[in-house]
């Protein structure tokens, strides 16, 4: 009991202590908040003393200086004047390169359109020399199966034969009418046409006449618009003198890409008439290829032809022979395709596959040509395979 009653007072203590701790610190801050609200009103008034001081040292505006404003707006449009006349002349050699440029490129167009025209006629003329060689050929056979036709009633073998040369005949009118060349206009179209430049005059900003009536304020207001004018031309000038430098960097390359440019056309079209023959040759091996079989169906009609058999196979010896001639003439000549051969891939055909233990060869080799292939040659630009080579391999 003695210990609980020692202890009541004891906690009694400590809390007036606290709270008179706290009435102290309240105390303590509205000191300190009065203190800084002195301090903030001090500076406030001194701020106000030191502005009141500063409008009082300082001077007024000084008026406008009339004659200054006069001589700076007099040299600003000096300036912009020239400024006008650099960009009307910037302006002028661009119109000028321009131009040269342009003509440069139309006079490679019309080059170019005069390298075509005359490579259309040289293909043209080329077609019609090949065309040419085979019309004799034509007539022959068409003279020998007009002979024969008679002769050919009522045998069939015969009247088979007479039908094939005139197929083949009829082949070759096919393929003349198919690859006859068209007239070419003599006239290349160029649809470029020649340009002149343009002369550009300088823009001169449109001064006022200053006199002893003129206010400053209005020579203020005509310097603003000078510089707003000159803000713009500047401008201007920067872009032009920017694209002139484009122009003339292309101009200065422009020659020597034309020469690249026909150069190359030239050396296209050079190599498109090696081949012009290509497509019409294709079509007259088929003919070639009727020639030679009607010359081996010819042995069987030794005996019903009798004398004339002579005649006949002289004039079918000859259609076969004149049509190869054509065809060497113009660099069409067969594939140098042989049995015994191994097999060129890129120009034999394997239409037929034996063993090469029964044909007594080696695998890869060719045991016949069934059909003989075609190249068209070119000793500059290379060979050209018209047709594969038909062969039997061994394997």
């Amino acid at each position: 009991m003695t210990d609980e009653n020692n202890n009541k007072p004891s906690k009694k203590r400590e809390i007036k202590i606290e709270a008179k701790s706290r009435r102290g610190r309240k105390r303590n801050v509205s000191a300190q908040d009065l203190e800084n609200a002195k301090a903030t009103e001090k500076a406030r008034i001194a701020a106000e003393q030191a502005e009141a001081n500063k409008g009082a040292d300082a001077t007024p505006d000084a008026p406008l200086d009339k004659t200054q404003l006069a001589s700076d707006y007099a040299t600003k449009l000096d300036a912009h004047n020239a400024r006008a006349q650099s960009l009307a002349e910037a302006k002028t050699n661009l119109s000028e390169q321009n131009t040269k440029y342009e003509a440069i490129t139309a006079q490679t167009a019309t080059a170019v359109a005069v390298l075509e025209t005359q490579f259309k006629k040289d293909k043209n003329a080329k077609i019609s020399a090949f065309i040419n060689e085979l019309h004799d050929i034509q007539s022959s056979l068409g003279n020998t199966a007009e002979e024969l036709t008679d002769l050919a009633s009522g045998n069939d073998a015969l009247t088979n034969f007479v039908e094939g040369v005139k197929l083949t005949n009829d082949d070759l009118t096919k393929a003349f009418n198919k690859f006859s060349p068209k007239p070419v206009d003599e006239t290349p179209e160029v649809s470029h046409s020649a340009k002149t430049a343009v002369r550009f005059d300088a823009q001169t900003f449109p001064a006022i006449e200053i006199t002893e009536n003129t206010s400053s304020e209005e020579i203020v207001k005509a310097l603003a618009d000078l510089e707003t004018a000159g803000e713009a031309d500047t401008a201007n000038l920067a872009k032009t003198t920017e694209q002139l430098s484009k122009v003339t960097e292309a101009l200065s390359h422009a020659a020597e890409e034309s020469k690249r440019t026909l150069e190359r056309q030239t050396r296209n079209l050079e190599k498109e008439l090696a081949y012009a023959l290509e497509k019409i040759a294709k079509e007259v091996l088929e003919v070639a290829d009727n020639v030679e079989r009607s010359l081996s169906a010819l042995q069987d009609q030794k005996e019903i032809l009798g004398g004339q058999y002579s005649v006949v196979e002289t004039r079918m010896n000859k259609a076969s022979s004149e049509l190869q001639g054509a065809f060497n003439k113009f660099g069409i000549q067969k594939a140098d395709t042989k049995a015994g051969q191994k097999q060129n891939v890129e120009t034999d055909n394997a239409v037929a596959q034996v063993p090469a233990a029964a044909a007594n060869a080696t695998a890869g080799e060719i045991i016949e040509v069934a059909s003989v292939g075609y190249v068209l040659k070119n000793e500059k630009h290379g060979d050209r395979l018209l047709r594969e080579s038909q062969v039997i391999m061994a394997i």
